[in-house]
């Protein structure tokens, strides 16, 4: 969650905030000091939803969901709920795609989703080997738009962009700089 946060917030997101377990602020030193946090993961997936959630949610821009949340079948249901009641973009990523493995087909009653998989996390969303995922990496970003109905970005080595209304885009610059976390 720290990778996550620290970058949106160097990359111009403005004011940050992480939520996360109970006591995360705690493990924050000098690379955090741009992030908040305003509430812990529990009071925002599990807890009753107070007006003063509820009223920071709303004020947000966007939401990453995944990094760092962990994996069970209580978690599985709160990401969807969280999912399917929130308008703002929302980039599902790392644990937030593996809470939603199950059902992906789920996924095409939210809006403004982008998925975020590298090809271990795709085969798992499409219940087929990696091999075949990497074999053929246009292929099953075309079938993960399809099963989803969402915006699909594939880290692969050329990251493709897979579009819900058809077309895709592969990012054919960088260097490998930015092969890390």
């Amino acid at each position: 969650p720290f990778l996550t946060g620290n970058a949106a917030a160097r990359t111009g997101a403005g004011l940050t905030s992480l939520l996360g377990p109970p006591g995360l602020e705690r493990m924050t030193d000098s690379r955090e000091r741009d992030l908040i946090f305003p509430f812990t993961r529990e009071e925002v997936l599990f807890g009753e939803r107070t007006d003063r959630i509820d009223e920071f949610l709303e004020r947000q821009n966007a939401f990453v969901l995944g990094p760092g949340l962990g994996q069970s079948e209580e978690l599985s249901d709160a990401v969807m709920d969280f999912l399917r009641n929130h308008e703002q973009p929302i980039v599902l990523d790392a644990d937030g795609l593996n809470n939603v493995r199950d059902n992906p087909g789920d996924l095409s009653d939210c809006d403004n989703l982008i998925l975020t998989p590298h090809p271990g996390e795709a085969s798992r969303l499409l219940g087929r080997p990696i091999d075949d995922v990497l074999a053929d990496p246009v292929q099953a970003l075309e079938d993960l738009v399809s099963l989803t109905g969402q915006t699909i970005v594939l880290k692969t080595s050329r990251p493709i962009v897979g579009y819900p209304g058809g077309g895709l885009s592969v990012n054919v610059t960088g260097t490998a700089a930015l092969a890390k976390g």
